[in-house]
């Protein structure tokens, strides 16, 4: 079972963005650009981007697609 928070958090380096997909290859957020994230042994992925702030609009793409 998952515990974590989903979506994007707040923090002091920027922005933390967390999504659950254990069936997808490659997740990226799109900001400015993209930015790949980290899958993890439990399916999340996750990345920090330190351009982010408080409001940023976002998408996330899931093995390409939006």
């Amino acid at each position: 079972m998952v515990h974590a928070r989903f979506g994007a958090t707040l923090e002091s380096g920027g922005v933390t963005f967390r999504l659950w997909a254990p069936a997808v290859k490659r997740v990226e957020v799109m900001l400015d650009a993209s930015h790949e994230m980290q899958r993890l042994d439990d399916g999340c992925f996750i990345t920090t981007v330190a351009t982010a702030t408080a409001g940023s609009h976002y998408q996330f793409r899931i093995d390409g697609k939006m």
